[in-house]
């Protein structure tokens, strides 16, 4: 009875170990060991979608691991909480999601730390008052969003008001849908 037991635990053991290192305790998880399908971020090569953090930097020549371009959390295969990128000359920005999907204030910072842009978020589009910022933190566009495209704000929405000329010329010169840095770096992932 005796050998059947440490046989037992020694199979058990064996069995634990083999669980832990193919559940991906290699440490850091970065977005080269992901693959998203249908939306889902899963480990490559996995069955449930990934929860955990993750993080990716930016390449030497020599393809090594450099500097950090970006950190965020998957919660069952969806971005969630805070994501923050990082530019290659100091940039920063911030996004926070809810089920895969950007909620609440996006922020861009210009190097120094001082504010670049602030962008309104509801379930993944552009929803409220957007600010971009010069450096030395003067307000110097201003557009409101609603589902995604520009608008003139509620309290300016009168036909042939200036507002309505300055978002025409603006909509003429840029096109309604802007994208950012975020929307750029997020897409990619």
């Amino acid at each position: 009875m005796h050998d059947y037991q440490g046989g037992h635990r020694f199979r058990l053991l064996l069995f634990l170990l083999v669980i832990f290192s193919l559940a991906g305790c290699k440490g850091e998880v970065t977005v080269s060991d992901l693959e998203v399908r249908n939306g889902v971020a899963y480990l490559k090569g996995g069955f449930d979608p990934y929860s955990g953090s993750v993080r990716d930097y930016y390449k030497n020549a020599d393809d090594t691991n450099n500097k950090l371009m970006l950190e965020g959390t998957y919660s069952r295969g969806l971005k969630t909480d805070v994501w923050t990128t990082y530019g290659w000359n100091g940039e920063k920005s911030t996004v926070k999601y809810e089920g895969g999907l950007e909620e609440g204030t996006a922020e861009e910072y210009f190097p120094d730390g001082k504010m670049k842009r602030t962008i309104a978020y509801s379930k993944g589009r552009r929803n409220g008052m957007s600010i971009d910022y010069d450096t030395q933190g003067t307000k110097i566009h201003q557009f409101y969003y609603r589902n995604g495209f520009i608008e003139p704000p509620p309290s300016t929405r009168k036909e042939g008001s200036r507002q309505a000329e300055v978002d025409d010329g603006h909509d003429k010169m840029y096109g309604k849908k802007q994208i950012t840095m975020i929307d750029y770096i997020m897409g990619l992932f």
